[in-house]
């Protein structure tokens, strides 16, 4: 099974802007004394956020190539 097109695809969604903006280029002009703040009317902090995007893509990572794969 050839999968380089598909790993190139993965890649090029992670890594290429796309039809959205790069992860660096969204956080980049984020002070650092606010990301951890949550604003006035919001559920959740910027750190809350990243951080909850970096579990799941580890999980659907973990599901996509692990055959004895368990949900947490």
């Amino acid at each position: 099974m050839n999968t380089a097109p598909l790993v190139k695809s993965l890649k090029d969604m992670l890594l290429k802007p796309n039809a959205h903006v790069t992860f660096s280029d969204s956080v980049k002009k984020l002070p650092a004394n606010l990301r951890g703040v949550v604003p006035e009317g919001m559920p959740y902090s910027i750190w809350q956020l990243v951080e909850h995007i970096r579990i799941t893509q580890y999980d659907i990572l973990d599901f996509s190539r692990n055959p004895n794969y368990k949900r947490n």
